[in-house]
């Protein structure tokens, strides 16, 4: 809430970004878990994030839907699969799903 004091100009502008966030429970297409410190990255090499304990990934924007690659030491990447309802649930901080990382 602004109130605007004596003096003060009451005209206030600000942008708004949305964002959907998620916490992936990750698996090969074998079943096996990926290891920690694995990077996310999209296709053309940017970072989005490493692979937690567990085989986790949390992802700070799935409405960013350029394809993701898991690339750990020693493996072939793999091309993370994630599939979200199509709406998210606006009363928590993120979801959480299954996601699997198949062979390109």
């Amino acid at each position: 809430m602004l109130s605007a004091g004596r003096g003060a100009v009451d005209k206030v502008e600000f942008g708004v970004t949305l964002t959907r966030r998620a916490l992936l429970s990750v698996t090969r297409d074998d079943g096996t878990p990926l290891p920690r410190g694995a990077a996310v990255s999209t296709g053309d090499g940017e970072f989005v994030t490493l692979v937690q304990e567990g085989s986790q990934v949390f992802l700070p924007n799935v409405f960013d839907q350029r394809p993701l690659f898991i690339k750990a030491s020693g493996r072939e990447p793999c091309r993370l699969d994630v599939e979200l309802p199509d709406k998210g649930d606006p009363d928590v901080y993120f979801e959480t799903a299954a996601a699997r990382c198949r062979q390109p």
